[in-house]
């Protein structure tokens, strides 16, 4: 069996302080969201680097790390924790290095200004003691200062407690989180790893270098697992080196594919010349090697300009276009174009006969249902051309019942009018995603359950296996 939509990546590969900018609506300051970002990364694991030991604060003759041994809490699934055991874990690694960080050091200033200003806790004279004492006695003022720092951070965020959950769990390493993945998708022997090169979309950069660190490190990673790990490199066509980056990849670094990302702000075809000819040369490379591409393709996702609906950039017509250039091209269309149109009630007027398909019906924002929806067009294309497939990464209506039903209806009747269908869908889980919804220990088992069932029992091989083999083009 094979996970065709799993990432391994941790909080170093990601630039976490524009992401709480992002969405938190601007509304959490730049100096804040560097001094929280420089915090967690600060404490982030990297096996892969061999950076696996954790500073400790020496209290007395104990320390900290072993007063509160009991609460590193990281190697749990985070959705079994409360806010508050999570906080714990994370003001466990404070250290007095953490103080005189400038970064942290500014943004609990700055956010200690900004809640004095509104009358609240701490008095200035804790403030000004907090801005001259570092030393270890001070801790605790330091702490809590930190604690509160994150509650007014993640207040702020949509979905803030996901978002911070999210990101205690993203301080593992790489390996720990390649564990993880093992334990919930139990039966899986593959996965499929996508990197993400967000760097040029949002206004701070990873951590890690992309080109220098990390291709280097799941290089690294690839090769400790050859027979469980397969991997994409991302493609970003913001960089004046971008085909370089995918050429020495594939060519020269055990890659597979090519991980493609409209929501960043760039679509599969229309876009201005300089970024249109990187995305060109992109599409002869990988007809040249047939390598495939895999692509974001529903209405939302990891979007960098959220008020613009960049997400609206993945739209599958999009991709007819380009395949009415490049029929050849070897492409999976992830999330298979979103929940909308896969978990809604089969209609006897629903489109299935691709002749017959209206691509005017098909909306970017009110996808109520199947005629409407991205999911038509993805079947569509999956249908009309050999080497396109789909995957049902982060459909997590399955997990419940009323959808599953209809998303089970709906798949037993294609398959059933077109039987080619069921060689072009593919399981995957987007895993990572899961962990933010709390679904990721269940969703296998549903996909399990669900491809077990009469009419689609028969379908399961090719689905959790063939199909996946055939896109990728390997025995």
């Amino acid at each position: 069996m094979i996970d065709i939509h799993s990432h391994l990546f941790n909080l170093r590969y990601l630039p976490v302080a524009g992401i709480i900018i992002r969405y938190s609506n601007g509304i959490v300051p730049d100096i804040i969201a560097r001094g929280v970002a420089r915090f967690l990364i600060r404490h982030t694991r990297s096996s892969i680097s061999l950076e696996e030991r954790r500073p400790m604060l020496e209290i007395g003759e104990r320390t900290l790390r072993s007063l509160l041994e009991n609460l590193d809490l990281r190697s749990r699934n985070p959705f079994d924790l409360s806010y508050q055991q999570v906080k714990e874990s994370l003001l466990r690694d404070v250290t007095p290095e953490d103080t005189e960080d400038e970064e942290i050091r500014a943004a609990i200033l700055e956010f200690m200004r900004i809640d004095t200003e509104n009358n609240l806790q701490p008095p200035i004279s804790t403030l000004m003691s907090l801005h001259e004492d570092m030393s270890i006695a001070n801790i605790g003022n330091w702490l809590g200062a930190i604690d509160r720092m994150i509650d007014w951070v993640f207040s702020k965020i949509e979905a803030g407690l996901n978002y911070l959950r999210w990101f205690h769990f993203m301080q593992n390493s790489e390996h720990a989180i390649l564990q993880h993945l093992r334990k919930d998708e139990p039966g899986i022997q593959r996965f499929v790893f996508h990197m993400m090169d967000v760097d040029n979309y949002f206004d701070y950069s990873s951590d890690f270098d992309f080109k220098t660190v990390q291709v280097p490190k799941m290089k690294k990673l690839l090769d400790e697992n050859p027979r469980e790990l397969i991997g994409f490199v991302a493609f970003d066509p913001k960089r004046s080196d971008a085909m370089k980056i995918i050429e020495d990849a594939i060519l020269n670094h055990g890659f597979t594919g090519v991980k493609f990302y409209p929501p960043l702000g760039y679509k599969p075809i229309g876009n201005p010349k300089e970024v249109q000819d990187k995305i060109d040369a992109l599409y002869a490379f990988c007809l040249q090697y047939d390598t495939p591409i895999f692509a974001h393709c529903n209405n939302q996702g990891f979007e960098a300009d959220r008020r613009n609906h960049s997400g609206y950039n993945s739209n599958p017509l999009h991709w007819q276009e380009v395949l009415n250039l490049y029929p050849k091209l070897r492409l999976c269309l992830a999330h298979a174009g979103g929940v909308e149109g896969w978990f809604s009630k089969l209609k006897p007027m629903d489109e299935i006969d691709p002749p017959g398909i209206n691509d005017g019906t098909v909306s970017d924002s009110d996808q109520k249902d199947w005629n409407s929806s991205y999911a038509k067009i993805v079947y569509k294309l999956c249908l009309n051309f050999d080497n396109v497939y789909c995957d049902a990464a982060y459909l997590d209506e399955v997990t419940d019942e009323e959808y599953y039903k209809n998303f089970r209806d709906r798949l037993s009747y294609l398959f059933n009018a077109k039987p080619k269908f069921a060689e072009k869908i593919i399981y995957g889980s987007d895993w990572h995603m899961l962990f933010q919804e709390g679904k990721n220990k269940r969703y296998f088992s549903d996909y399990l359950r669900l491809f077990s069932e009469q009419g689609l029992k028969d379908k399961r091989d090719a689905f959790f296996e063939k199909n996946a083999l055939k896109y990728l083009n390997i025995q």
